[in-house]
């Protein structure tokens, strides 16, 4: 209400991601986007890792719906990601790797359309 002049007091929210940052950007049509590393109920190869790399829509920033998985390979490491969306596709890209080939060794682009990523 004044601009970001003051802030509320940090609470935790519904997600854990306690590996890397979680992005959050708006979408054109007002919703919120969120990428991370879900870890709800994670199994115990998940555990400790920067998989799987999920993103989840928003009307209101604090609840959570549509979680979409978008990388999930348990040896895989997925993290540090940038949005940029256009007036019909979300761009993401973020670091990709694994134990194989070092794991923030590459850099992956996908182009979703947002029509697919629609709250219901």
């Amino acid at each position: 209400s004044d601009e970001g002049e003051t802030w509320t007091e940090a609470e935790p929210s519904e997600l854990n991601s306690p590996v890397s940052p979680a992005t959050c950007e708006a979408l054109p049509s007002g919703t919120y986007a969120i990428v991370y590393n879900d870890h709800r109920d994670v199994a115990d190869e998940y555990k400790g890792k920067r998989t799987p790399l999920t993103i989840a829509l928003s009307d209101d920033g604090e609840t959570w719906k549509n979680h979409s998985i978008i990388e999930d390979d348990p040896k895989g490491w997925y993290c540090y990601t940038a949005f940029h969306c256009t007036d019909t596709h979300l761009l993401l890209a973020y670091c990709a790797g694994d134990e194989e080939v070092g794991r923030l060794n590459r850099t992956r682009i996908v182009r979703i359309p947002l029509d697919q990523l629609m709250l219901r």
